[in-house]
């Protein structure tokens, strides 16, 4: 990555305080190490969430692997920082490849996790961070269109380019902060947006996919008991 001698981490970190304060949703974006994925994120995307009032955080060299520059996305509106920043300040945690387990106990009471989602790798240990800090979690390779198909599945396996796949899965993340900072409490996203209840894997603390709950060996509750008006 090119050194930036203008561009100052340490005077970011100051000013993300007076940032969240004026916006209404503040997420959070660590970098993901493994080369062969997309990004979450371009620069336009990034560009469209800040002009929709949305703060976004991100981990100091998010681009780097496709040679763009923190500078790059500070122009677009995010704030540079480090990973525990992201930790401390952020409502929502975003990364592509799912979350260590390190980083799982890392959290912050409430907050909520979209990430892809193994269910092979969960571990008893992961489920307990997740039910003490009441956690919700939602796996980008689980969110579907109207007709019940898997989106990420159908952006990876088109004919795209790896820029496109960015593009195509930033458009798909936006959509989804975007109804996040409107309506704020998760039940209302999910009932507004029910394309995301396949996706959600945990719910405050409670395990809502079958497979990740025989992984950490924990009991499972369906996501619809937990957060559907009946009425």
């Amino acid at each position: 990555m090119n050194f930036l001698p203008d561009f100052n981490l340490e005077t970011q970190m100051q000013e993300v305080d007076t940032i969240i304060s004026q916006h209404q949703t503040v997420v959070g974006i660590l970098k993901d190490y493994a080369l062969e994925n997309p990004l979450l994120f371009s620069l336009e995307a990034i560009k469209n969430l800040t002009e929709n009032q949305i703060a976004v955080l991100m981990e100091k060299d998010f681009g780097s692997s496709v040679y763009i520059t923190d500078l790059e996305y500070a122009d677009c509106g995010a704030d540079i920082v480090d990973a525990n920043t992201i930790f401390q300040e952020a409502a929502i945690i975003l990364k592509y490849s799912p979350l260590t387990e390190h980083q799982f106990s890392q959290l912050k009471n409430n907050q909520i996790v979209i990430s892809t989602l193994n269910p092979d790798n969960f571990t008893s240990k992961i489920a307990t961070y997740l039910k003490e800090k009441k956690i919700t979690a939602l796996s980008l390779n689980h969110i579907t269109d109207k007709k019940g198909n898997f989106l990420l599945e159908k952006i990876l396996t088109a004919i795209l380019s790896k820029n496109a796949q960015t593009m195509a899965i930033g458009v798909m993340i936006n959509s989804i902060l975007t109804v996040f900072s409107n309506y704020g409490k998760i039940r209302d996203v999910l009932q507004f947006k029910p394309e995301l209840l396949k996706s959600v894997y945990c719910y405050f603390g409670d395990i809502c996919h079958p497979e990740v709950a025989q992984s950490a060996k924990v009991p499972w509750k369906d996501i619809v008991d937990l957060c559907w008006d009946w009425n």
